[in-house]
């Protein structure tokens, strides 16, 4: 008798972990799903409606967006409505109704919360003082990805120390990862011609909110110009010319200013000059400075050039030429 009453209850308990299990896997009969999931202000949305348990092209759509019903968007197969996101901290609240002719049918409601994402980056590299552009990144250098959020929930932006960040690198997916991770840090291959994808999950702690970023850093060849300078005017930095032709004879000075070199002072780098041919000597303690005595010169073309090998990289040297006509 207890024999048949445990296989009994074993069959009662296998029964219901079968039915159980077999619950777990029947689907919704109606579900939404919206592309993006958490659209930029005044971005377009696509809501989708699914209904794995019955024909979609049959049923009638009955759609409510933000408890107004919407009968342009309802209608028999109509499972898909565009809707235009609004400000930042917004919410689109979709509801949709499905009826199936065989009687079959159901309903499902999706909040779709209106928040916004900027990428930015800052190159590690040396510009002159007075360069008003941006540093670019070269083989070897650093660049810091900056992921800017905003996310508002009930009307109150969340702090952006306090969302969570998963963030990518070309084929790993979780280079960095942790509340607050806003700073990604990148160390740009050291191979020429090697660009970077970045990207980024962002989410506040709830769960309400995701947003995903992407960007490609492609590095740049580092660059040196060379200008004519005076001791009271120094350089006319909008122009590096191929050629510089002087009235008169007598003490000229150079200046090679360099760009996206991956250092922090222009000091760290090696300037090498060679003037009519000849290996020169840039001012002490300040080698990208050379003056040139251009009276002691008997030909009229002199060629000037300069040269920066980067420690440590396998960059070729960075060079320029000038070509200086005299009098």
């Amino acid at each position: 008798m207890r024999i048949i009453l445990r296989i009994t209850i074993l069959f009662i308990l296998a029964a219901s972990a079968a039915f159980v299990a077999r619950a777990q896997f029947i689907p919704d009969p109606v579900s939404l799903v919206a592309t993006p999931s958490s659209p930029s202000p005044r971005e377009t949305v696509l809501i989708e409606a699914s209904t794995p348990t019955f024909d979609q092209e049959s049923a009638f759509f009955s759609w409510t967006v933000n408890g107004n019903l919407r009968p342009e968007f309802s209608g028999q197969g109509k499972n898909q409505i565009t809707l235009t996101a609004g400000e930042i901290g917004s919410t689109l609240q979709v509801n949709v109704e499905a009826s199936a002719p065989q009687g079959t049918g159901g309903t499902a409601s999706l909040s779709v919360r209106v928040s916004d994402l900027a990428l930015t980056w800052l190159a590690e590299t040396y510009t002159p003082k007075w360069y008003k552009g941006k540093a670019l990144p070269v083989q070897n250098s650093v660049v810091n990805i900056v992921a800017i959020p905003r996310f508002v929930i009930g009307g109150r932006e969340i702090p952006s120390r306090n969302l969570i960040y998963r963030w990518g690198l070309d084929d790993e997916d979780r280079a960095l990862s942790g509340v607050g991770s806003q700073v990604f840090q990148v160390q740009i291959s050291i191979m020429p011609k090697i660009s970077h994808h970045i990207r980024v999950t962002i989410e506040d702690p709830g769960g309400q909110i995701r947003r995903e970023g992407e960007l490609f850093i492609v590095p740049v060849r580092p660059r040196l110009a060379l200008y004519p300078s005076s001791p009271l005017g120094g350089i006319e930095f909008r122009s590096s010319p191929a050629f510089y032709q002087t009235a008169t004879r007598g003490i000229l000075d150079f200046q090679a200013e360099p760009f996206f070199f991956p250092v922090k002072s222009k000091k760290e780098l090696p300037f090498r000059w060679t003037v009519g041919g000849v290996e020169g000597r840039g001012t002490p303690g300040e080698e990208n400075l050379l003056s040139i005595n251009t009276g002691e010169r008997p030909v009229p073309l002199i060629p000037l050039s300069v040269s920066v090998q980067i420690p440590d990289s396998v960059i070729s040297a960075i060079s320029n030429t000038l070509t200086l006509l005299l009098p």
